[in-house]
Order: C-alpha cells, then sequence, then structure tokens
C-alpha cells in the first residue's frame, strides 16, 4: 500500500461518515428508514424512536392487520377517527383530541410483512400519548393475533 491510498483512505472514510451523519440528521433520511431497510431487528425488538416530535416504530405484520389495529386503538381510547386515507403501500389516521389538535398515524408498507409506523400529536408532538397510542396498538395485535395451525399429529 503506498501513502497516496492512505492519505485517501484515511480522508475518505471521514467524509462519507460525515456525509451519512448529515443525511441522517437533516430528515433525508430517518432511523426508521434505516432500521426498517436493514431487515426485523427494529421489528422484532419492539423499540421505537421519538425525533422532532414523531414516534417512529416498525412491526412484523403486514399493513392491513397494523391499519385495523391503529383504528381499534384509537377509537379504545376514546378518539374519533375524523379522516382515513390509504394506498397500495400507505395509511394514514386522523383523529381528534379533546383540545381539537390532531392525531396522525402513518403506515408505510416496507414489505408483505413489515409495516412502518409514525405518530404525532399535535403540532410540536407530544411523547406520552404517543406511546400510549402505540402500547395500545401493540395490545391491539396482540390480541387479535391469528391463531398458530394446529399441530400435525405423526403417524
Amino acid at each position: 500500500m503506498n501513502i497516496r491510498d492512505t492519505t485517501i483512505r484515511r480522508t475518505a472514510f471521514p467524509l462519507l461518515a460525515a456525509a451519512c451523519s448529515l443525511a441522517v440528521l437533516s430528515g433525508c433520511f430517518t432511523p426508521f428508514d434505516l432500521a426498517a431497510n436493514a431487515g426485523l431487528g427494529v421489528a422484532q425488538a419492539g423499540t421505537s424512536t421519538f425525533i422532532q416530535g414523531t414516534l417512529q416504530a416498525a412491526f412484523d405484520k403486514p399493513i392491513d392487520r397494523v391499519l385495523e389495529a391503529s383504528r381499534r386503538a384509537l377509537t379504545d381510547l376514546g378518539y374519533e377517527i375524523t379522516r382515513e386515507d390509504s394506498g397500495t403501500h400507505y395509511a394514514q389516521l386522523q383523529a381528534a383530541q379533546a383540545d381539537d389538535s390532531s392525531i396522525v398515524v402513518k403506515l408505510r408498507k416496507s414489505s408483505e410483512t413489515v409495516t412502518g409506523l409514525s405518530i404525532r400529536v399535535g403540532l410540536w408532538g407530544d411523547n406520552a400519548v404517543s406511546r400510549l397510542i402505540l402500547a395500545e396498538i401493540e395490545r391491539e395485535l396482540a390480541a387479535n393475533a391469528p391463531a398458530p395451525p394446529p399441530e400435525v399429529q405423526n403417524r
């Protein structure tokens, strides 16, 4: 290895790291985007991230199941769903709080079995209420999970 190659590597790596950090911090990518594209690690770990007023999470469930659980969760918590929009790869629910501020739940289909979810409460975001809604969605998904197939007996 010559001096030129070493100098390029010493310069290129920090610049690449800085560029990636800038892209994440500027909003081009969110931690959810990076984690969802990395596989089911986030969905299996049950983690979520609250960034700039929006709670983000991922589920290892199809988008239609997460959408239905989101509807039930908002209704069970006493919120009125005021608008619903959905397509092949996305869905959005909007609900109203008692003070007329909005709750927006967005779903994004990452694959047939991975769904990204974001929750924003009010204009600036409310971490506590967002996490309460997320916990209710998780509870709905667990309560309405399809029954496992019966075991086949060996003869």
